[in-house]
């Protein structure tokens, strides 16, 4: 039997291009991967720009696939996988504060949430790579600095977006995050210079975030890393 891993990609967006790498990279060494995908971590993939990466890397003979939760009903019955021995360990990479706490107190109600859940029924070793354990600096998807967004009279960047993410209301641009795959085309036609994909911003940890990730760490059958790049080294020795 081919090796395989279930990686699945929450909302987060601290860690979010590191852990798309870190799927490609077991791919690349013939590790096959199924793509387990939040509703939240669907739309965060693609307002950065990467989910198409996931699609092309965990899409060929079984078991790489993608699942989508929005597929999924209620009952999620795909995240069973865990019980037919198919996976040698299950990572959620990036893993928000949210799921991180469903983690720990045994909460399944989300795709993410009942693959792991289910994953330390089946005595499948799970892997944390949680988001917001220390102060970091993050990128920001495509963002309006409305100190230069003046109002042109029109725009061009409204105008040309191939997914009709952005709209003009006369006075200034907005973006709609929800449609916008980060392809980056509206950058260059605006003539302030007010669009911008990876603007830096601080984030730091609550205390309630380090309570959780206390807590999961005294949890059998949990292994928590910093990085995606951990997990990868140690699933290929």
């Amino acid at each position: 039997m081919r090796r395989a891993v279930a990686w699945a990609f929450t909302g987060g967006a601290h860690l979010l291009p590191e852990s798309v790498e870190a799927v490609e990279a077991l791919v690349d060494r013939g590790v096959c991967v199924t793509a387990y995908i939040s509703a939240a971590g669907e739309e965060v993939l693609r307002m950065y720009g990467l989910l198409d990466r996931v699609v092309r890397a965990c899409s060929g003979d079984y078991p790489r696939e993608v699942v989508f939760e929005r597929d999924e009903g209620k009952s999620f019955p795909r995240a069973a996988r865990v019980f037919r021995g198919l996976y040698e360990a299950v990572v959620v990479s990036p893993a928000t504060q949210n799921t991180c706490a469903k983690i720990a107190y045994g909460i399944a109600d989300s795709l993410v949430s009942t693959l792991a859940s289910l994953s330390l029924k089946a005595r499948v070793r799970l892997w944390v790579v949680p988001t917001d354990v220390k102060e970091v600096v993050a990128k920001m998807p495509l963002t309006v600095d409305r100190s230069l967004c003046t109002g042109c009279g029109s725009c061009p960047p409204a105008e040309s977006c191939p997914q009709e993410a952005l709209s003009w209301d006369g006075e200034v641009v907005r973006v709609n995050l929800l449609k916008c795959n980060g392809c980056g085309v509206c950058i260059p036609l605006c003539p302030k210079g007010s669009l911008s994909i990876g603007r830096e911003v601080v984030v730091k940890p609550s205390s309630l975030n380090m309570e959780i990730l206390e807590k999961i760490r005294d949890m059998p059958g949990v292994w928590v890393a910093k990085s995606p790049n951990e997990v990868v080294k140690a699933i290929l020795g």
